[in-house]
């Protein structure tokens, strides 16, 4: 995911051999500089030689159950706010646990190329059944082990690379 280009457009979300599929209904693709990008309306403006599409997105809302217009901003401005769950810091990651992690980041990557700023809190859990049997099993204790694994889920998002959230709140801060 390295370079200027792919962090700038949306485009490698998408892989040349969708070219050859039918687009699913209200979309089309689009081909800028031999990469494809879904363009959800007809509605493409030019402005200052940049191309601008005016998307509808829909996310899935978990309280009503339903898939859910994505609004602008509440507060007006122009900064998008979203709470996602972290990591429960007992162990190392797998492939797995980052596809979550993947979500979260395509989202805002695509916020950010939209021309929206974003602002991200994931929590981490560091209390847990898993963790205490963890900390009577290796006989250390509760920052030690889970200052170890939230050490190697960084390395592991950044290898990856993946945008950080702005905030890491852990649970035991707050219970």
């Amino acid at each position: 995911w390295g370079g200027a280009a792919r962090t700038e457009s949306p485009a490698f979300l998408l892989h040349e051999p969708l070219a050859s599929r039918v687009p699913r209904r209200g979309r089309r693709l689009r081909r800028d500089a031999n990469r494809f990008s879904v363009v959800e309306t007809a509605d493409v403006a030019a402005t200052d030689k940049k191309e601008t599409a005016k998307v509808e997105a829909r996310l899935f809302n978990t309280e009503t159950r339903q898939k859910d217009l994505l609004r602008p901003p509440v507060s007006g401005g122009n900064t998008y706010t979203f709470y996602s769950c972290g990591p429960t810091i007992y162990d190392t990651a797998h492939i797995g646990n980052f596809r979550a992690f993947l979500t979260y980041d395509i989202l805002k990557r695509w916020l950010r190329f939209l021309g929206y700023g974003v602002r991200h809190v994931c929590n981490l859990t560091d209390v847990d059944d898993k963790i205490i049997n963890r900390i009577n099993r290796e006989g250390t204790n509760l920052k030690a082990l889970t200052d170890k694994y939230a050490e190697l889920f960084f390395e592991d998002l950044k290898m990856l690379n993946i945008q950080p959230a702005d905030d890491y709140p852990r649970a035991t801060n707050y219970v």
